[in-house]
């Protein structure tokens, strides 16, 4: 019987080493990461079997053990216990039991082994499963902050305390169920009775062994218990407060000595079975367990904490917020009260140029449909993501929407979906689309920077490298360089052709590899195909989403990469956090995670697949700790070449948090921090035709005063609970030589700054826009009321919104006006040029000379003096002297920069 289990085995381990992990080894050698997946393997497997063999002894000695017991057992001459009460117990469980006897299962001792190794191997795969943080507590790196209970470095939460925990579980499920399998034996071979049988000690030695040993497990884990009140959800503060501190903890402290007194009267009952021993060890336990951790706390916290809870607590709500602001580094956001004037003033027309130039006009939902109409070329185009970045073009900071031109190999008619089409002809998407943020022409589309097939680009972003065999929709196998030339693009009625010359993807040199390939991709063609020869290269698991979630699978990375153009090739830039549940006091933002960090960035070429882990954040023990695992996976950010390293931006995801966080924990006084008086919120907006759409963080060019320059900035306005109106604006630099620094912008309180919603229903009662807005509803086209921008200037705000018209039966939205507000003054107008100069009544010369058609600004001007005029005669008509004299200063100041436009 173990001769075929053994060989059964060992084909299956040696089915697993070939097609499983070898392919996996060719696949990480394929991207230079061969060390990082040995390093994988050989810590998983060496856990694998401590874990396995330490729970297989365990079983192993407790059956031995057993049937020791057993066969001596069955000689014993039971007599009756001495005590009546145990008498009368035995009979009760010999009543119990009497159906089991009579039934014994046979079980093999062959089977009975293969079950338990069976069982061992489903513990030890589960106890694997934390394989990274055990390997990573054995490298941890010291946080240099102590908690304030316990004054331990936080580096023990983080790295030791989760490891200790899953070690105790791991153990005392594995014991509790070999105690659990030798009482069944007992009971199974009749014998339990001999439990009560003064002359016969074997049995109950063994129950009441196997309990000591419980119980001391259990009192260890009853100690690190204490550590688990810091991260205590409490109705006021997350982690420990007045009456764990005054009470709890000190009770909690009491029960690893009752643990270890009941594993002592354990051991004393092998030798003396007590009735008065059982009732006083169980009934200390309980009533220990019932007054003292539940209702002696209960009573403090109800009747001394909650008729004063603000001054108990407050010690313990300093530590909240400040090991919480720590967490999320909230600690580091530097503070800027800004002197808000009403009126936008240029004061400085080249600083004001530079904003109002990167102010994003189109939005990823329109452009992204305008793209598919536009640019896709072909039906297996694609493009999937709207990304958005910045370059220097003509010596300026110009902020771009980009998107990837991909191959969806899906939108391929049936029938030409053949195996040869799939895999060897059709392998890679080509080129990409690169727009401005804030530029139309005259039919409200988009101005392209780069477009078509092959690329046509402006100078400085000459495209080398145009294809795409890494992306987001590269999601099946392909091989290239084959014996089939691969199609590279369309041009005109013929297609081009071209075979991939790059390093890219696993070498099928051997019938070896053709073989595990084709038993892991589950297709023969793999291996018969006439087409692979020695050269050919096999690129499979190539999703820019999977590539570094595979390497690194400890990151969490981010589920927004974005394409760069650099020095003539596409890269992927993707941004990777980590992260911990046991920050001491920091509150969770969402299911337990309380601190998180930009620790990492990723990149991947789209032609080559090179793939890059840099260090964002040196300063996370986290991330230094996966390093001193895997010294060749991580290189330094400073190791990022200058023209890459202008591309990294602060990722929205991680804003998006920090700003949830900070929206409460903003707030350092305890007592309103406590009475939750000014807590913030994101605000909300009118998207498309919905109100109430909660507004997103966006990317902005704003003026740093400190710094005296542009900055380029991810940044959200903010709004009071239950209120609309502004009270600041949240901002992260993405500058390479400023990145990650975070700045609150503060609004008076004392004043009324409008928020997103305040100016949308502003302009919803605008009765011009409105009016407008409804008619073009009216005609067979949809209108589209994109997002709102809040942007700051010097003191004061404006706000920018576009306007989309598109045609019900396309889909092919076209950027057609522009709504631009500020204080008091909302206006809709052509062109942002145009509605910048009637808000601030200047004449402004701006980089704009396409967002609109500037020639019809005249025929602009003058069809809305003709309104004016109707609108001042009929006031007149029906003498109202208000708006009479209104409409007449409106039509003087149209008339006067006719007059300058002229």
């Amino acid at each position: 019987m173990f001769q075929f289990l053994f060989i059964f085995i060992l084909l299956v381990l040696t089915y697993i080493g070939i097609f499983q992990i070898l392919p996996e080894l060719y696949w990480f050698q394929s991207f230079g990461y061969t060390s990082t997946f040995l390093i994988q393997l050989l810590y998983k497997t060496g856990l694998f079997l401590f874990f396995f063999g330490s729970i297989f002894l365990i079983y192993f000695i407790n059956e031995k053990i057993t049937k020791r017991f057993i066969n001596a057992s069955k000689f014993t001459i039971p007599n009756e216990p001495t005590s009546p009460f145990f008498q009368q117990v035995k009979k009760i469980l010999e009543a119990l039991i009497a159906p089991y006897i009579g039934t014994k299962t046979k079980i093999s001792a062959s089977f009975k082994w293969i079950g338990l190794a069976f069982l061992s191997l489903l513990i030890a795969k589960y106890g694997v499963f934390y394989w990274n943080e055990i390997i990573t507590s054995l490298h941890a790196a010291p946080f240099q902050v102590n908690d304030p209970i316990f004054n331990q470095d936080i580096s023990f939460f983080v790295f030791l305390l989760p490891v200790i925990s899953h070690f105790i579980g791991l153990y005392k499920f594995t014991l509790i169920t070999a105690f659990l399998s030798s009482i069944w034996q007992y009971l199974n071979q009749g014998l339990l009775g001999l439990f009560f049988t003064p002359n016969s000690k074997l049995i109950r030695g063994h129950v009441f062994g196997f309990l000591a040993l419980i119980f001391t497990l259990l009192s260890f884990s009853s100690y690190i218990s204490k550590f688990d009140l810091l991260f205590k959800n409490n109705e006021i503060i997350y982690g420990l407060g007045y009456t764990d501190f005054n009470f709890y903890l000190k009770a909690i402290g009491v029960l690893p000595w009752i643990w270890l007194a009941l594993a002592v009267l354990a051991i004393v009952l092998i030798f003396k079975l007590s009735k008065p021993l059982i009732v006083i060890g169980a009934g200390c336990y309980f009533a220990f367990k019932m007054i003292f951790l539940s209702l002696v706390p209960s009573l403090i916290q109800n009747y001394i904490v909650a008729p004063n809870e603000y001054k108990k607590e407050i010690p313990f709500i300093k530590n909240n917020i400040k090991y919480t602001q720590m967490a999320y580094q909230l600690n580091n956001i530097h503070e800027v009260d800004v002197a808000y004037t009403k009126d936008l003033k240029v004061t400085n027309k080249q600083k004001f140029e530079t904003i109002i130039n990167n102010a994003r006009l189109w939005n990823p939902g329109p452009l992204k449909s305008t793209l598919k109409q536009l640019q896709e070329i072909r039906l297996y185009y694609e493009f999937k993501n709207i990304d958005i970045d910045r370059y220097f073009i003509n010596d300026k900071p110009q902020q771009v929407m980009l998107s990837a031109r991909e191959l969806d190999i899906q939108q391929i008619s049936q029938k030409a979906q053949t195996w040869v089409n799939k895999h060897l002809i059709f392998t890679h998407g080509y080129g990409l689309c690169m727009v401005p943020v804030n530029q139309f022409n005259a039919e409200g589309l988009p101005e392209l920077f780069i477009r078509d097939i092959p690329p046509v680009s402006k100078p400085g972003l000459t495209i080398k490298q145009p294809e795409l065999y890494f992306g987001e929709a590269t999601n099946h196998y392909v091989i290239v360089n084959t014996k089939q030339k691969e199609f590279d693009y369309p041009k005109d009625n013929e297609n081009r052709y071209t075979n991939y010359q790059g390093q890219g993807g696993i070498q099928l040199d051997s019938f070896l590899k053709r073989l595990i390939f084709s038993v892991k991709l589950k297709d023969i063609k793999l291996l018969i195909s006439q087409n692979i020869h020695d050269k050919s290269r096999l690129m499979f698991d190539r999703n820019v989403h999977l590539i570094p979630k595979k390497i690194a699978p400890f990151i969490i990375f981010d589920k927004d990469p974005y394409l760069v153009v650099n020095n003539g090739r596409l890269l992927w830039m993707i941004d990777g956090y980590t992260s911990s549940q046991y920050y001491p006091y920091s509150t969770p933002y969402a299911k337990s995670t309380n601190y998180l960090r930009n620790s990492v960035v990723v990149t991947v070429d789209a032609y080559s697949g090179q793939t890059k882990f840099y260090i964002k954040d040196a300063s996370d023990p986290i991330v230094q700790a996966h390093k001193n695992v895997y010294p060749n996976l991580f290189q330094s950010i400073d190791q990022m070449p200058i023209d890459l390293k202008k591309h990294l931006r602060f990722p929205k995801d991680l804003f998006k948090v920090i700003t949830k966080v900070y929206n409460t924990y903003h707030m350092n006084d305890p007592q309103v921090f406590y009475n939750k008086e000014d807590v913030w919120t994101f605000p909300t907006e009118t998207y498309d035709s919905e109100t109430g759409i909660t507004m997103e963080p966006y990317y902005m060019y704003v003026y740093d005063q400190n710094s005296q320059r542009h900055e380029y900035v991810m940044m959200v306005p903010l709004t009071p609970s239950n209120k609309n109106n502004l009270v600041s604006i949240l901002t992260a630099s993405c500058e390479p030589d400023n990145f990650g620094k975070i700045t609150v912008y503060k609004y008076p309180k004392q004043e009324t700054v409008y928020g997103p919603l305040q100016i949308e229903s502003r302009i919803d009662q605008n009765t011009e826009i409105s009016k407008d807005l409804t008619l073009w509803g009216q005609v067979g086209s949809r209108v589209i009321r994109g997002n709102l921008m809040v942007i700051p200037y010097d003191n004061s705000i404006f706000y920018i919104e576009p306007i989309y018209l598109q045609a019900t039966q396309s889909k092919l939205p076209e950027l057609k006006r522009v709504i631009v507000a500020a204080g008091d003054k909302v206006t809709m107008t052509p062109s942002l040029n145009e509605g910048i100069e009637l808000i601030t009544k200047e004449k402004i010369n701006l980089a704009l000379s396409k967002n609109a058609p500037q020639t019809k600004t005249s025929n602009y001007l003058t069809n809305k003096i003709i309104d004016t005029y109707s609108k001042v005669k009929e006031s007149l008509k029906s003498s109202d002297w208000l708006n009479f004299g209104r409409r007449f200063e409106e039509l003087d100041e149209l008339i006067q920069k006719l007059r300058n436009d002229q």
